[in-house]
């Protein structure tokens, strides 16, 4: 029950939000269009021409044509941010309630409430709040289960042509924060987050950004998938063509998942996007180094740093094996698992073409789940929006 974040808007009860990161981007970009414009209009030798910078305001049918596919991009905000926050570059007890970490178990999470949310758009009036007082958003509805109302007659008077998707999204999830129980400083401060993160977003072509990677990753899988069914039929390991497949498809793979999961190396607390879940991410770290193992195996010239990294025996945990790429001079110091939940993972010492091919179909069975999770986030069901 709070008012859209938009910075343009000064009345005393409306958060504006203009703090760290957004106001060195907002200022940047005030100052750069104002230096734009001014050159624009200059009209002579010293005549000091000039203008200053309009956006027009957001119309009715911006803000309600952002409501369905909401879900899709608060989707790809909420799994990178739940990735941050679960290794602690981010620390919030806000974001932890809508996530669930630390609350009783089989707590609700922000997951379970937009699978089912319905959104009640108000285009000519307010919403409302438990008090009768007169809101941009609210969780007091006519619809049943769990809802929330949008006003997009108040928003049109707040939001730019410029921010509307982005703020009109973070709303939304401000809105179901309450549903979750969070109070109002809670449910601001998951806004803000949001406004941070989704303002990354190309919400335009959203749909087609998000289907081209899944589309991407489902062929490298089956491209994974027919290296297993032709490997099973190779005689020996020192055949080149494992050594030449294993880093060819490790590179393709580290390709497509750059965009599943947005510079996820090399945060340092920026916001994440990402298509899948924390869970996955951690699996895909796993897959990816099962394909290193694969390429490790596989090259003879390599054999006696290869044994070094097992040291005697049949397998180490993920750790070990990070630890043994460094060690023995195969590989730099790797990516630890975003939440190091895989840590006891064991990675075999392959020795010849079946365990080759076991190690190869259990890296093809993670990367077919992960195309499942980023496909239907590609493709999720738009929200219920019911106008009144």
């Amino acid at each position: 029950m709070w008012k859209a974040q938009g910075q343009f808007v000064i009345k005393a009860e409306v958060k504006l939000f203009i703090g760290g990161f957004m106001n060195k981007l907002f200022l940047s970009l005030v100052f750069a269009g104002l230096s734009t414009q001014a050159s624009a209009n200059i009209g002579g030798v010293g005549s000091g021409g000039g203008g200053a910078v309009h956006v027009p305001a957001a119309t009715l049918d911006q803000i309600k044509s952002t409501l369905p596919n909401a879900r899709r991009e608060l989707r790809q905000w909420l799994y990178g941010e739940e990735t941050l926050v679960r290794t602690g570059r981010v620390k919030s007890d806000a974001l932890n309630l809508i996530f669930g970490i630390n609350q009783p178990k089989g707590a609700r999470t922000v997951q379970d409430v937009l699978g089912d949310l319905q959104i009640e758009f108000h285009d000519t009036t307010p919403c409302y709040d438990a008090l009768g007082n007169e809101d941009d958003g609210s969780i007091y509805t006519s619809l049943p289960g769990d809802a929330i109302c949008i006003s997009g007659a108040r928003l049109t008077q707040e939001l730019r042509a410029d921010d509307y998707e982005y703020q009109t999204t973070a709303l939304i999830l401000h809105e179901v924060s309450h549903l979750l129980g969070a109070n109002e400083a809670q449910a601001v401060e998951v806004q803000d987050y949001a406004v941070m993160g989704l303002h990354l977003i190309d919400f335009p072509n959203s749909a087609f950004n998000t289907g081209r990677i899944a589309v991407s990753l489902q062929v490298q899988e089956q491209g994974l998938a027919s290296v297993v069914k032709i490997a099973a039929k190779k005689n020996s390991l020192k055949d080149k063509w494992f050594n030449e497949v294993a880093i060819g498809r490790y590179s393709a793979f580290v390709t497509v998942l750059d965009g599943i999961n947005v510079n996820c190396d090399n945060l340092k607390g920026a916001p994440l996007m990402s298509l899948v879940n924390y869970q996955d991410i951690d699996e895909i770290r796993m897959a990816q180094e099962q394909l290193m193992n694969l390429y490790y195996a596989s090259n003879s010239a390599w054999a006696s740093e290869y044994a070094s990294i097992f040291n005697g025996k049949a397998s180490v945990n993920l750790a070990d094996f990070f630890k043994g790429e460094s060690t023995s001079g195969l590989g730099a110091a790797a990516y630890w698992p975003t939440s190091g939940q895989w840590a006891d993972t064991q990675m075999p010492y392959i020795k010849n073409v079946k365990a080759w091919t076991d190690e190869a179909a259990a890296a093809d069975a993670t990367f077919k789940k992960i195309v499942d999770h980023a496909q239907a986030v590609a493709n999720e069901a738009s929200f219920t929006v019911v106008e009144k």
